[in-house]
């Protein structure tokens, strides 16, 4: 690392040629020093020996830096004569430090001056190493104490730089422009010269302290990222570095969290428009980010995303401190006499109630003084108790627009609240540059990736996928997820990741995503599973991944994971299925469930669960929402029925079609699951509610095609013997349909009540719009459904727009292909609105 730190300052390529270079302790070694620190004040044994061998540890590790990066020394006699000297003060260093830390042993105590003294040495240390190993290579280099030119007033651990009396000081002793100076960061001293320390992140605050007091054309930060980002890249995988920012920007970023930079650094060089570029060690090859004045105006609508955790909501309320001067300032005040820094402040407009975010481990004090304080009034009731909430966290969105456009907020909250994430709190700075909401801690990563994903349309959606069922059409989506991955993330910016898979006795999760190769496997990947299903219900499982953008996708058939849709819903977890079990189960349900998802925003997507791929839901909907009303629905929509019932001319006989159609793979394993009607008599229903009408299943007229007798046949092939028995009948039915120049079509109709007039087919005792039946017809040549083919299915829309013409969608229907991919196509436009 320091090896790239002499590279760097000696890079004959550079356009930027160093005048000073302030440099930090060694990485860890400041927070080694504290630990001595801290180690040596318990005064045992055990404490003595850990502080002999950590110091131990620290010596050796600076000799052999030292040795190494002062190995070849191209100065001849004179450099190896500082080299020399330069150890001494290494050794002299070490033994005034372990001086102090037995000190500390012996006062069993260790004051903040001491403190401060002993954390000091790591920079010391550094800036020594780093000058003379610039002499070694022949640089003009000299080591420059910060305690000699920065003067600071005020309590260790909080002292304050008195720039009237530094200025002048740093140019006098960093005067000589042939010299590079190495300046040890993070250290100043008192009129006294008593060490004092500028609290982390101090040896950037030291640059632009010299930077302003030199007038420097530029500061460089050189750090272990290449520049601001966009967000926490630890916590958002698609955060990516700025190329420009404001001083503005850049510190709003930094208050609420971002940690490129320290805070107090962008005060000095902002005064005097310094600008301050942020570049990476590793990478210094990169263009790094640019803070200034007036940096190039960004086209997208935020410049980035922080957030700060571990924050806890204090309110103050009660009908007392409405029109009452005081209250704030007493709130304030005792806060401040307890040190503790208000990181955010709301108010309502009706004076009923104050919140400040503080930090968590200041909340328990500060209850107790807030109570205390205001102790006369909450007796008597004119103000509340205090509370606190923690496991808070704050996300700020920050960015020069927010003042120019509008929408940025309904943006955020929108963002947020489609992604299930609960608001506590929101400020909004007066400066307009910053929006900042509290959310519930365990929120705080799912928020960063959310609007991560909202505001920087150039990255990629990253779509989180729970998949339940890896039967016939889940393993076939999951297929067309693999095969359409490279396609949908270049032409649609959403990166499909599946996360979980289920099934009725086993789930597994992945966080960062299933590979392809498990993917394929799906099934064998369950079977394998470690996780079995767990006490808790899946909706709650999935929604602790707090994963944003996840989606659910029922690939079964089953009654009882339909059965759980309302939890998904109420966790924010929007469903998309081909399974029909719910739509088209008690109304009282359906109807619950699609106002809650009305109500809650969150999508509930079963166009699959009556065409498979064909656009029927969609058309409807699209129908009514222009204020067309429906008069009549019919329907071919089972590709079995259409199957058997387009290609039977009479050659074979109706068994022998089942047969056939069962031997293509139309038919269910038991055929008499077709042949019963209830499949399609459940898609009609589900339709008629579409369009409004209040029906139970039990209000739709099914008629069922399998005779009594076959009905009770103890196996397929019994069934197949027995209906062999009945082709006499279907015969002459589709001779007669022949006779009259038609042809018979299983279809399923809905029609509305054009009287106003409630319908009684059924047993529901609901006020019915409409009546809904399947039957066995045979149709005209001018009919829709006379050109039938295959196992096409086919919609014939009557509408008061679309009276004399009906509006028809047509097309396969039915097939784990067709089906999957409209799940998929579901999934996409889900992701997109």
């Amino acid at each position: 690392m320091i090896g790239r730190v002499i590279s760097i300052c000696t890079d004959p390529a550079s356009t930027v040629k160093p005048n000073v270079v302030v440099v930090s302790a060694f990485q860890g070694v400041t927070n080694t020093l504290l630990d001595l620190a801290t180690h040596a004040a318990i005064h045992t044994p055990e404490a003595r020996e850990h502080v002999a061998s950590t110091l131990e540890q620290l010596k050796t590790r600076h000799r052999e830096a030292f040795t190494t990066l002062t190995a070849r020394a191209d100065g001849g006699q004179a450099v190896y004569g500082e080299v020399l000297a330069a150890r001494e003060q290494m050794e002299r260093w070490f033994q005034s430090l372990s001086g102090l830390l037995d000190g500390v042993y012996l006062l069993r105590e260790c004051s903040p001056r001491t403190r401060d003294h002993i954390a000091s040495f790591g920079e010391c240390l550094s800036a020594l190493t780093v000058a003379t190993a610039l002499r070694c290579i022949g640089a003009n280099a000299s080591f420059a104490h910060a305690g000699e030119f920065v003067l600071v007033e005020g309590q260790h651990g909080r002292a304050r730089v008195d720039f009237n009396k530094t200025y002048p000081l740093i140019r006098q002793s960093l005067s000589n422009p042939e010299v590079l100076y190495v300046v040890t960061g993070f250290i100043g001293a008192n009129a006294e010269g008593i060490i004092h320390t500028l609290g982390r992140g101090g040896s950037d605050y030291t640059a632009s302290i010299v930077a302003a007091a030199l007038q420097a054309s530029v500061l460089e930060i050189w750090t272990d990222v290449d520049g601001v980002m966009t967000c926490d890249p630890r916590k958002v995988q698609s955060a990516f570095s700025l190329e420009e920012l404001s001083y503005q920007e850049a510190l709003e970023l930094c208050h609420f969290g971002a940690k490129v930079i320290y805070p107090p650094t962008l005060q000095p060089a902002m005064a005097l428009k310094i600008p301050i570029r942020i570049l990476n060690t590793f990478a210094p090859a990169n263009h790094g980010s640019l803070i200034s004045d007036s940096p190039t105006p960004s086209t997208r609508p935020i410049t980035g995303i922080s957030s700060i955790g571990n924050v806890a909501l204090i309110q103050v309320q009660g009908s007392g401190m409405v029109g009452v001067a005081g209250s704030a300032m007493r709130l304030f005040r005792t806060l401040a006499t307890l040190q503790v820094n208000v990181i955010l402040i709301t108010q309502a407009s009706s004076e009923h109630s104050i919140c400040v975010a503080i930090k968590h481990a200041e909340a328990a004090e500060a209850l107790k003084a807030l109570n205390n304080e205001f102790a006369s009034e909450i007796a008597t009731g004119e103000i509340d108790p205090v509370t606190v909430e923690t496991d808070l966290a704050i996300v700020t969105v920050v960015g020069e627009q927010l003042r120019h456009r509008v929408g940025i907020s309904g943006k955020v909250f929108g963002s947020l609240g489609r992604n299930g994430v609960n608001i506590r709190a929101i400020a909004q700075g007066a400066s307009e540059r910053s929006i900042s909401v509290v959310v519930e801690g365990i929120d705080e990563d799912k928020s960063l990736n959310a609007l991560h994903d909202e505001f920087f349309a150039n990255v990629k959606k990253r779509a989180h996928l729970v998949v339940i069922g890896t039967g016939l059409i889940g393993s076939t989506f999951l297929r067309q997820v693999v095969e359409h991955r490279e396609m949908i993330r270049d032409q649609h910016d959403i990166d499909l990741i599946v996360v979980g898979l289920a099934r009725s006795k086993a789930r597994t999760f992945n966080l960062k995503g299933f590979s392809s190769h498990e993917l394929l496997n799906s099934t064998a990947v369950l079977n394998t599973s470690t996780v079995a299903t767990s006490d808790i219900s899946l909706a709650e499982e999935v929604r602790n991944l707090r994963l944003p953008h996840t989606i659910v996708i029922d690939c079964t058939a089953s009654e009882k994971v339909s059965h759980g849709y309302t939890d998904f819903l109420k966790a924010h977890l929007p469903i998309v299925t081909p399974n029909k079990k719910f739509q088209s189960g008690p109304y009282s349900k359906y109807a619950e469930l699609k106002e809650l998802s009305r109500f809650s925003g969150v999508d509930f997507l079963y166009e699959t669960s009556v065409g498979a791929g064909l656009p029927i839901i969609g058309t409807l909907n699209d129908l009514l929402r222009s204020g067309d009303k429906v008069i009549k629905i019919e329907a071919v929509l089972s590709g079995t029925l259409s199957f058997i019932f387009n290609t039977w001319d009479g050659k074979d006989t109706f068994s022998a079609m089942v047969r056939k159609a069962k031997d293509a793979g139309y038919t269910e394993p038991d055929p008499r699951d077709d042949l019963g009607g209830t499949d399609v008599g459940r898609k009609i229903l589900i339709l008629a509610r579409e369009c409004g009408a209040k029906l139970e299943f039990s209000d739709v007229e099914v008629l069922n095609l399998c005779p009594a007798a076959c009905r009770e046949a103890s196996s397929v092939e019994e069934f197949f013997d027995r209906l062999a028995s009945f082709d006499h009948e279907f015969e002459d039915k589709r001779r007669q349909a022949e006779r009259n120049g038609e042809k018979l079509r299983y279809v399923a109709t809905y029609e509305r009540d054009v009287s106003g007039k409630a319908a009684s087919s059924g047993s529901s005792d609901l006020t019915q719009s409409g009546t809904a039946r399947t039957a066995l017809i045979s149709v005209s040549q001018n009919h829709p459904f006379y050109t039938l083919s295959g196992g096409d299915n086919i919609i014939s829309f009557t509408t008061e727009r679309y009276c004399e013409r009906p509006l028809v969608v047509k097309g396969p229907g039915a097939g784990a292909e067709v089906t999957a991919a409209g799940v998929l196509a579901d999934v996409i436009r889900l992701l997109k609105t």
